[in-house]
């Protein structure tokens, strides 16, 4: 327990003052503190105080007594000591001094602000001499509690100041306590102590997104909260975590949720006295987090809003997420192509992305294998709906050869069942049917691999059933298929160590395919939002396996990403 020790005064001494009431028991007392002391001892029941903190000036500590007492001639210091132990003997060796300074009135203000900073070292002296004690028994937890009566003039702000020190250090303010003498009642003013913590809340949350503060003012009676307000601090709670994690796929309605929550609540204006006290700290919350919790509030919105808190690894981290997913959505840079969308959501479950994550980030274009899927499906789905010469025409226009074959195949059939029957006309079937010809070549070659297979090409010509042909060109390997086209396979893209170079690469490859389209006014300007973006995100890859070496001007990576953004912006 903490307390500033007051004067003893001959009034005191002649007249004691009677409580009827501490804790149940009445108790007669002669200096100001003996009745806090004596609530906390009552309070403890068969708890033991074990420190007693008494912090005196030097009057206090030196002077005596004027008037004779009941211990003879004694300092007031000495007089609180006894008269705790008369009725406490436990306390014995529990007693610890501080000395403060009590001042002079003055006038001077440089004086004044001299003697200012002499209280402002006792506090800090005193904390040391606290935390001391606190230290050497770090396996328990400390509970202080602490006596507003006693001391002179900046004792209340000085107590206050100490008991935010040694919360801040890890002890738990319990008891704080305000005896009046005229009315002869110990008074619990927990609820100014309280409201530091309420303070420092709504300032940790304004300023850093942490609700942990205001969870512990509110935790002693949560089961009494109104609807209202147990559902803004569940709205507080899952935003903060949101922010604090980074959890790209949840901060978006989390903000959206509170800001409903501010609003609902804010209607109601609080049940409580603590509600109403809230009510008024919500609209400085609401001020400091304006740009969050207008009715339209988007991506960029947050982005912006890490950016003034100073949030740097959410910032890298929402803008390495969400930018592509804006890129696409403002048709910077995306496509419909759906064998692409396809594949880049394929690609991007295996990482937890979005296909315009994926698309953006590292999709590299479409490969040979996925250029020609639509043409074998399509052969496999008419495979025995034979197509007709304009079906064929128009499906295959880009595949000249493989139109060849399936023009040459629709007209052949009387033939094919002639051949089937005399297949010594082998020879003149070849000569006429060429394409065709080669295409029956691969099926035959797929089937010889088989060790066991044992046709030869005139025996399997004569029991391949004509209706079949189509379904079996179409599940040809990639390799045989890509020879029936007869397309010259691409050569490999030479790559360097320059990440941005590559990618641009692939970039230019897939606006030459057709598949990164734009509404950009030219492709310069696409390609300038995409350079930006890899540098953002190659900023904060770096950053995140930055060596200690390593040193990040923010002040530029700060102006980069809010200029982007503001370009963003105006899509």
């Amino acid at each position: 327990m903490i307390a500033f020790v007051s004067l003893v005064n001959g009034y005191s001494l002649q007249n004691p003052i009677h409580y009827p009431d501490i804790m149940g028991e009445p108790y007669t007392a002669i200096q100001t503190n003996e009745s806090a002391v004596v609530w906390i001892k009552r309070w403890l029941k068969n708890k033991p105080l074990d420190k007693l903190f008494l912090i005196v000036s030097k009057t206090v500590k030196e002077d005596y007594i004027s008037d004779d007492t009941e211990f003879g001639r004694v300092t007031h210091k000495e007089f609180l000591e006894k008269r705790l132990l008369l009725n406490f003997p436990d306390l014995e060796g529990k007693f610890q001094y501080f000395d403060y300074s009590e001042g002079m009135e003055i006038d001077n203000s440089d004086v004044a602000q001299q003697e200012l900073g002499q209280n402002l070292l006792e506090v800090a002296n005193i904390f040391q001499g606290i935390q001391a004690y606190m230290d050497s028994n770090k396996e328990d937890i400390i509970n202080v509690h602490a006596d507003m009566t006693g001391g002179m003039r900046h004792a209340s702000m000085m107590m206050l100041s100490i008991m935010q020190l040694l919360k801040y250090n890890g002890a738990k303010i319990c008891e704080v306590l305000y005896s009046d003498q005229k009315k002869k009642q110990v008074y619990q003013a927990n609820s100014i102590q309280r409201m530091f913590t309420l303070i420092n809340g709504a300032d940790e949350f304004s300023r850093f997104g942490s609700v942990n503060a205001i969870m512990e003012y509110f935790e002693p009676n949560k089961e009494n909260l109104s609807g209202p307000l147990t559902e803004l601090l569940e709205a507080m709670q899952h935003f903060s975590d949101s922010i604090k994690i980074c959890s790209t796929n949840a901060i978006l309605d989390e903000v959206k949720n509170l800001g409903n929550k501010i609003e609902i609540f804010q209607k109601t204006g609080g049940e409580t006295l603590d509600e109403k006290i809230f009510s008024q700290m919500i609209t400085t919350i609401q001020k400091d987090y304006d740009t969050l919790l207008k009715p339209n509030v988007n991506q960029i919105d947050i982005i912006k809003w890490c950016i003034k808190k100073e949030f740097w690894q959410q910032t890298l981290t929402l803008c390495t997420e969400w930018l592509p997913e804006l890129l696409v959505d403002k048709k910077i840079a995306f496509t419909d192509n759906k064998v692409v969308i396809d594949a880049c959501e394929k690609e991007g479950e295996g990482m937890s992305r979005s296909w315009k994550q994926d698309f953006i980030m590292t999709y590299k274009g479409i490969s040979q294998k996925e250029k020609i899927a639509p043409i074998r499906n399509w052969l496999k789905l008419t495979a025995y709906n034979i197509p007709n010469k304009t079906e064929i025409e128009r499906n295959l226009k880009k595949f000249p050869r493989l139109m060849s074959i399936l023009l040459e195949y629709i007209n052949c059939q009387k033939e094919y069942y002639k051949l089937q029957r005399n297949i010594s006309d082998l020879n003149n079937f070849s000569n006429t049917y060429k394409s065709l010809y080669k295409a029956l070549n691969k099926i035959y070659k797929k089937y010889a691999q088989n060790n066991n297979y044992k046709k030869t090409f005139a025996s399997f010509i004569t029991g391949m059933d004509y209706q079949k042909i189509q379904k079996e060109i179409s599940e040809l390997s990639h390799s045989d298929f890509w020879d029936l086209l007869e397309i010259e396979e691409p050569k490999p893209i030479l790559r360097g160590s320059d990440k941005w170079n590559n990618r641009c690469i692939d970039y230019m490859k897939m606006m030459e395919d057709n598949i990164l389209c734009s509404k950009c006014a030219s492709p310069m300007e696409m390609m300038e939002f995409l350079h930006d973006y890899h540098e953002i995100k190659e900023i904060r890859n770096t950053i995140n396996h930055a060596s200690k070496e390593d040193k990040y001007d923010i002040k530029k990576i700060s102006n980069k990403i809010s200029m982007y953004l503001d370009k963003l912006s105006m899509w």
